[in-house]
């Protein structure tokens, strides 16, 4: 898992939805593909054992899916 600290750090930050999304893009734009933070993710969810943790990663997921409002969407 690459991006191991931003999931964690994000589990910790007040608005830690926000704040993973704005990091979420800024891979996107240095180059990180989609498909690569989808399947970090994926596996930091599967490590997980807090149901509430497991539902915010599934949240960030959504925002790859487009699962969501349309401003809120990663590419």
């Amino acid at each position: 898992m690459k991006y191991k600290s931003l999931y964690e750090q994000a589990l910790k930050e007040e608005n830690g939805l926000r704040w993973l999304r704005e990091q979420l893009i800024r891979l996107r734009s240095e180059g990180i593909s989609r498909e690569t933070l989808m399947a970090d993710l994926r596996e930091f969810h599967d490590q997980l054992e807090n149901e509430t943790d497991q539902d915010f990663i599934k949240d960030i997921l959504d925002l790859f899916y487009g699962w969501c409002a349309p401003h809120w969407t990663i590419d």
